[in-house]
């Protein structure tokens, strides 16, 4: 996640879809990772084969702010990138607003 509002958007609709489960409860680490440690924690993940799954905002620029930015895990298997492609909703939380709106 990239922020502290995201981390508890994806909690919640976790918990919503899993009986009231937090997904700690069912051995899943939700984090928000800031900027530049983003990497740091792609690397570990990478280099441990760790099922990772980022979901980030595409601020408007999905081929500059996803494509580009993680270009280096594209091909890796144990790391999936979330982020609207449309460019619709910049960010997480509008997306995830809608989304919860519409159901």
């Amino acid at each position: 996640m990239e922020g502290d509002s995201d981390e508890l958007i994806v909690q919640r609709a976790f918990m919503d879809k899993n009986d009231g489960k937090l997904p700690i409860e069912e051995g899943i680490d939700v984090i928000s990772v800031r900027s530049l440690a983003f990497k740091r924690f792609l690397d570990i993940a990478k280099g441990l084969n760790h099922p990772t799954a980022v979901v980030t905002d595409n601020d408007s620029n999905y081929d500059v702010k996803v494509t580009k930015r993680f270009k280096d895990y594209k091909d890796v298997t144990c790391i999936q990138i979330f982020a609207d492609k449309r460019g619709k909703y910049n960010t997480l939380n509008l997306k995830l607003l809608m989304q919860i709106k519409i159901g």
